[in-house]
């Protein structure tokens, strides 16, 4: 998550808003990853219903560029397993990446997360 969080830093884990249902685009939260359960910290990009696009080295939720001020300057997102193809989230889904881009293993490799894999958001 460098630039936003650096090795070693540690934050408060709000496990409420698990309960609240209260995620947001932009929040960082914890997931479960389901492959290996281990636990990781991502930022939530795409909410439920949505359609996200990854394009021209940028994101576009519902045909808009998505402003990214958290990302590093010059940074830009691109995945080769989904290249432009357009992803719809389910009513229950998540899309969440990392802020270091170039190196994050995100929804743009496991693909959408559902919200039972979110085990709170991270206070910033």
């Amino acid at each position: 998550m460098v630039p936003t969080l650096q090795p070693g830093e540690r934050r408060v884990l709000n496990r409420w808003s698990l309960h609240l249902g209260a995620y947001g685009r932009g929040d960082l939260v914890v997931i479960k990853d389901g492959r290996d359960g281990m636990m990781e910290v991502k930022r939530i990009i795409g909410l439920p219903g949505e359609t996200l696009q990854l394009r021209e080295g940028n994101v576009h939720v519902g045909g808009r560029l998505l402003d990214e001020p958290y990302l590093a300057p010059g940074g830009y997102t691109y995945s080769r397993r989904m290249g432009e193809i357009p992803v719809v989230l389910g009513p229950d889904q998540y899309f969440v990446m990392g802020d270091n881009r170039l190196v994050s293993q995100d929804s743009r490799w496991f693909g959408p997360v559902d919200k039972g894999q979110l085990l709170g958001s991270v206070a910033q």
